[in-house]
C-alpha cells in the first residue's frame, strides 16, 4: 500500500542502516505489529532498485520447520548468495575440497560458514550484501535456534563493510540476550506502535473508499468501517 511504512523507509534509522552507520538492524515488536510487513516492504524496495551490483537474501522463518538450525540458514544463504548471477569460486573450492576424501560426501558446518564468509567477501565492485531475517522467534526455542543468533553476531561483526543485515521478531529472552546488549554491528529499534496504528489507518482507509465505489457505500457507513476496522489495536 502506498505510503505506509514510510516512516521507516524514509526515516533516519533505515538511512543510517543502509549507510553502514549500523551493519545489523533489529526491528522488534509483538505479535501483529507488522514485522513481516516491513522485511518484505524493504526486500521489495531493494530489488526494485535494480542494482546490479548489490546482493539480496531472505530467511522468512513463518513456516520454518522447527528442526531449522543454523546449517540450514548458512546452506539457504549460500543457495542465494553463491549463485545470485553464477556459482561462486568459493563453492567450487568446496566441491573440490570434498572430492579429495570420497567417503566424505557432506560438508561440515565449520566448512560450510567458511565458505559464506568468503562469500561475503566484497569483490571490488562497489555492491552491497543485504541479508533480510524475518521471524527468528517462530522457530522453537529449545534447542535449535540456539545457533542462529550466534551466526548472525558473527557476519554482524566480521570486517566486511557491504554487509547488511536486517532482522525482525518478537522481543523474545534469548533474543534480547543475543542482540539487545552492545553486540558489535547491531542496533536495536523497537517497532513504535503509533507508527503503526497510522499505517492501519491508511491501509484500511484506502481499501474502504475503493469498495465504496464498487458497492456504492455511503459516507456514514465508510467511517463506521474505519472506525472498525482501523480502531486502536488493531494490526497489518
Amino acid at each position: 500500500m502506498p505510503g505506509t511504512n514510510a516512516w521507516f523507509l524514509e526515516g533516519q534509522i533505515f538511512h543510517d542502516w543502509r549507510a553502514g552507520n549500523s551493519k545489523a538492524l533489529w526491528l522488534h515488536g509483538g505479535m501483529g505489529c507488522g514485522k513481516t510487513w516491513l522485511s518484505t516492504i524493504v526486500d521489495e524496495k531493494l530489488r526494485h532498485e535494480l542494482n546490479p551490483k548489490n546482493l539480496i537474501a531472505t530467511c522468512y522463518f513463518s513456516n520454518a520447520p522447527a528442526t531449522t538450525d543454523a546449517r540450514a540458514v548458512i546452506c539457504s544463504l549460500l543457495s542465494q548468495l553463491g549463485m545470485y548471477r553464477k556459482v561462486h569460486p568459493a563453492l567450487h573450492a568446496l566441491c573440490d575440497k570434498l572430492k579429495e576424501t570420497p567417503s566424505v560426501v557432506t560438508p561440515t558446518t565449520q566448512q560450510l560458514q567458511d565458505t559464506l564468509l568468503k562469500v561475503l567477501e566484497p569483490d571490488g565492485a562497489g555492491g552491497t550484501t543485504f541479508i533480510l531475517v524475518d521471524a527468528l522467534d517462530e522457530i522453537p526455542y529449545q534447542g535449535n535456534r540456539a545457533g542462529i543468533p550466534k551466526l548472525l553476531n558473527s557476519l554482524a561483526s566480521s570486517q566486511y563493510t557491504s554487509l547488511r543485515i536486517l532482522m525482525t521478531s518478537r522481543p523474545d529472552g534469548d533474543l534480547l540476550r543475543s542482540f539487545g546488549g552492545s553486540q558489535p554491528g547491531w542496533r536495536v529499534f523497537p517497532i513504535p506502535a503509533d507508527k503503526l496504528q497510522a499505517d492501519v489507518e491508511l491501509y484500511v482507509r484506502a481499501a474502504v473508499e475503493e469498495l465504496a465505489l464498487e458497492y456504492g457505500i455511503n459516507e456514514n457507513a465508510q467511517k463506521g468501517l474505519i472506525a472498525r476496522l482501523a480502531g486502536p489495536g488493531q494490526t497489518m
